[in-house]
């Protein structure tokens, strides 16, 4: 009977998430994951047929980490703004994350809405955008979109520059921008525009 192997899939990939989250996803190799796991690569090889299909299942655990931390707060009242820190929060404390996740050609080939539904947090906040704001399903998912192209924005540039900006600048701009925006489409439903 052959020795009972003291790796799973669970661990390999903890292993390559840490080795993400403090060299970057491109760091990410059999050498490397041997190296942090302390063994030789057969381990790996056992698991996966190649390095690819590793690293598919590394972004689709990265992904569920990240959301299980945004869906805890799910039940909030200040969801929405939550889900924002969360995200720029995570591009300026953790960009080798940050990247990997959203700047990894992840979405090539999806439209937004298929970014949208995709997620079970974005379908939540599109959800909440609408009945927190009485808003129809079309203006939820433009509010949603305007929302999301400027967070998404300001993450991947703090992501990728050492801006020198404090937090409290970044979130202040960015709940001043949806709020307004948010009074935009309440007053375009008050004028019946």
């Amino acid at each position: 009977m052959p020795p009972k192997q003291k790796f799973n899939k669970e661990i390999i990939l903890e292993a390559a998430l840490k080795i993400t989250h403090e060299t970057g996803f491109e760091a990410v190799n059999a050498r490397s994951l041997a190296d942090e796991l302390g063994c030789s690569t057969a381990p790996i090889y056992s698991y996966y047929e190649n390095m690819i299909q590793l690293k598919s299942e590394l972004y689709d655990f990265a992904v569920n980490q990240f959301m299980e931390q945004v869906n805890s707060h799910k039940n909030d009242a200040d969801f929405l703004e939550y889900a924002n820190r969360i995200f720029i929060q995570t591009a300026l404390n953790d960009s080798n994350l940050f990247r990997f996740i959203y700047l990894s050609h992840s979405c090539d080939g999806e439209s937004l809405y298929e970014l949208i539904t995709k997620y079970e947090t974005n379908r939540f906040i599109l959800e909440r955008l609408c009945s927190d704001y009485n808003l129809t399903s079309e203006q939820g998912r433009n509010v949603f979109y305007k929302i999301w192209f400027l967070v998404f924005g300001i993450a991947a540039f703090l992501s990728t520059n050492q801006a020198n900006v404090s937090e409290s600048e970044i979130f202040n701009i960015v709940n001043e921008t949806i709020s307004n925006l948010l009074l935009e489409y309440k007053n375009i439903k008050k004028g019946g525009k």
